[in-house]
């Protein structure tokens, strides 16, 4: 981002480099079932960190 003053010259330079992470698992979950049925199971997840508080 470049802010630029009325004479045109730059005020301020805001440069902002961004690094993705990958999600974080610490768990695992393991299912046997056997070949050729279906998996019905539910999985609740804990709600994502809330930064707003």
């Amino acid at each position: 981002v470049l802010f630029r003053g009325e004479d045109r010259k730059p005020l301020a330079i805001c440069q902002v480099d961004v690094e993705p992470t990958p999600h974080v698992v610490d768990q695992t979950f393991r299912f046997y079932q056997p070949e050729l049925t279906f998996l019905k199971k539910a999985i609740r997840l804990p709600a994502a960190w809330d930064d707003t508080a």
